[in-house]
């Protein structure tokens, strides 16, 4: 397999008890790394010196904001500044892979990557699965926020960066779809996680998110409706995400996207309803 330089961006705040485990992971990886990016959001603990406590780990540091931006768009910035300083130092990168400061890959992940892009020339971002937030666990699933890596062809097309808007992980996943690409996850390649997911989804941002990209209005209202029936999140997610996609504000994102999945969605519903 021909050499691909691979750069690591991880966000971290207040990450310093779960970062020794996941760095490990990440250089005792079989397909060697170029670089590991720490954005190190405001932390309070110790995470700037365990990061800068492993071989080939350089950390840019941001200003506290005084609160925890999970699920909100102002999060992206904490991406973007981790990228910004990962080319800055190596702009021959050919692939960009984003991980959680709780994600444990396995030692073969990037082999795995690549040669999933190899195979594929259509595949533009890919990542593994987390089983135990997946029905699937074979085959092509649906990519994850952590683990994901991205060719650099395609993420120059989008300038190398998160929009700061709502929805902006989801993103560059329209995006490819719409310039007909593949995005997808490896059922089989398994990440771990240190922590449970899902405990801080802010649902009127989801809401939100979904009207920003023109979510068909069936589906959107069909999405929060599902929260009363997902462990047992009951009736105030699913009045959150309702109110986001119905009553909020927010930026929307250009009218190709929005044509793009709304269509899809629209084209996905009525293949289900003619099933039966």
């Amino acid at each position: 397999m021909e050499y691909k330089k691979v750069i690591v961006v991880i966000p971290a705040r207040n990450e310093g008890k779960t970062l020794p485990t996941t760095l490990q992971a990440l250089l005792e990886q079989k397909y060697p790394i170029e670089g590991i990016f720490i954005a190190n959001d405001g932390s309070t603990d110790n995470t700037r010196e365990v990061a800068l406590s492993y071989d080939k780990v350089f950390v840019t540091d941001i200003e506290d904001r005084g609160y925890d931006a999970v699920g909100k768009a102002v999060l992206a910035n904490t991406f973007n500044a981790g990228f910004k300083i990962a080319i800055e130092k190596i702009p021959d990168y050919d692939y960009l892979l984003i991980v959680g400061a709780d994600t444990v890959l396995p030692l073969n992940y990037i082999d795995k990557l690549l040669e999933e892009f190899k195979n594929n020339p259509l595949a533009v971002m890919l990542s593994g699965n987390i089983p135990d937030d997946s029905k699937k666990t074979k085959g092509k699933v649906e990519i994850r926020g952590t683990g994901r890596m991205i060719k650099r062809s395609f993420w120059k097309e989008i300038n190398e960066q998160y929009p700061i808007n709502v929805g902006w992980e989801s993103y560059p996943i329209f995006k490819a779809r719409q310039m007909g690409f593949e995005v997808y996850g490896i059922g089989e390649l398994e990440m771990k996680l240190q922590r449970p997911t899902g405990k801080n989804t802010d649902y009127h941002a989801y809401g939100l998110a979904m009207k920003s990209f023109g979510y068909f209005f069936p589906i959107a209202i069909g999405r929060s409706l599902k929260q009363l029936f997902l462990r047992a999140r009951g009736i105030k997610p699913c009045i959150n995400m309702a109110r986001g996609y119905l009553f909020g504000k927010t930026e929307k994102y250009e009218v190709e996207i929005r044509n793009f999945v709304n269509k899809s969605q629209k084209r996905r519903l009525r293949k289900l309803i003619f099933r039966f």
